[in-house]
């Protein structure tokens, strides 16, 4: 279509594709789109060694070096880790940024127990709140996973966000309700770093932010609930 717009016959073309802009900046760079389709491919199927790699460092931190190269090797063996690579899906995208959520996840988790160790063992006193900028990636993270695909929404930004409300928040320290604000916030303006722009598009061109979802709530343009 030569740009990217609203197209009523095709609802594809309203779902965030993250993954799918990589395909598309190689037909600009090449100037030509089955070259392009050839070069985005290529970069796509590059989440599968990236997750790997992910899945490899999250193992040999917190459960030794054997499991980490079993951990990598089963998921880089995993015939649907190759097939969707292949074919260029955007579950691999996905997939990667899920991991690398709940790895950003844990390490905050990590920072927060460390830095509450070293303080002077008043369990009362208010402990280390997270680091603004880890809770910043992690939102970006997970937007990224629902930038992907709509249904990161589901599998990374809700659940990977409940995780951190949950854990970072001591309910018996001092502070704890300005905590959850804190993490709350940094976390969602991650989530909307990322996948806003895609929402704000569909907002505009068919008045439902996450169309054609959720049709009964935001009455968009074109498709019924």
């Amino acid at each position: 279509n030569g740009s990217i717009s609203f197209l009523p016959h095709n609802v594809y073309t309203s779902f965030p594709f993250l993954t799918e802009m990589l395909s598309l900046l190689g037909m600009i760079l090449c100037d030509d789109w089955y070259e392009g389709a050839h070069a985005g491919k290529l970069i796509i199927s590059a989440f599968a060694p990236l997750t790997t790699l992910a899945v490899f460092v999250a193992a040999r931190r917190w459960f030794g070096e054997l499991s980490a190269w079993c951990a990598a090797l089963i998921h880089i063996s995993t015939p649907w880790t190759y097939r969707i690579s292949i074919i260029a899906y955007a579950e691999g995208g996905l997939t990667f940024y899920l991991f690398a959520t709940l790895l950003a996840v844990q390490l905050t988790l990590e920072s927060i127990r460390i830095s509450d160790a070293n303080l002077d063992g008043d369990s009362a006193g208010p402990s280390t709140p997270p680091c603004s900028s880890w809770l910043l990636l992690c939102g970006l993270l997970a937007g990224s996973g629902m930038a992907c695909k709509y249904p990161g929404v589901l599998q990374v930004v809700i659940p990977m966000g409940v995780a951190l409300l949950w854990l970072t928040v001591d309910p018996k320290r001092e502070g704890a309700a300005k905590r959850v604000l804190r993490t709350g916030l940094l976390y969602s303006a991650g989530v909307l770093i990322a996948v806003g722009p895609w929402l704000l598009k569909n907002l505009c061109e068919t008045g439902n932010p996450v169309y054609p979802l959720l049709q009964s709530s935001f009455h968009g343009v074109d498709w019924t609930p």
